[in-house]
């Protein structure tokens, strides 16, 4: 009895030592995007953008950069609403599509917002999960 309580203790020491399920890497990958988008931290999002990410129409990662470049000069703060996530992994691929409202604006009340759906496709390399797709549209515009 004392050997089968050891090895349940042994195996709930050790599932603490094991790394998060690719879903909840992801989703903390996510989370840290969003914040720096909101703190205007062009290098800790890009922490999470694959040096082979392409975006729609020809956009490699040093234009991705420079978007934000103007959009963070544009604006002096910025918002960012994750409305609904829906995460599907295979292997070292995973397809991730967001809900999610952009604010941007002065100080204190956003003068923009707009809605957009966003598909990605994550590819793990070397332990972590980076974009390596994105296509993004705004929702409920003409």
């Amino acid at each position: 009895m004392w050997t089968l309580i050891a090895l349940a203790l042994l195996g709930a020491a050790l599932s603490g030592c094991s790394e998060p399920p690719a879903k909840t890497q992801i989703r903390n990958a996510i989370q840290a995007m969003v914040k720096a988008v909101e703190d205007k931290d062009r290098p800790a999002f890009a922490e999470h953008v694959s040096p082979e990410f392409e975006g729609g129409n020809g956009m490699n990662r040093r234009a991705l950069a420079q978007m934000m470049l103007f959009e963070f000069r544009r604006n002096q703060r910025v918002g960012v609403y994750v409305v609904d996530t829906t995460i599907k992994v295979d292997g070292a691929w995973a397809d991730v599509v967001l809900h999610v409202a952009l604010t941007g604006g002065g100080q204190w009340l956003p003068e923009r917002a707009r809605y957009y759906r966003i598909n990605t496709r994550w590819h793990r390399h070397e332990g972590s999960w980076r974009v390596r797709r994105a296509r993004w549209k705004a929702v409920g515009a003409p």
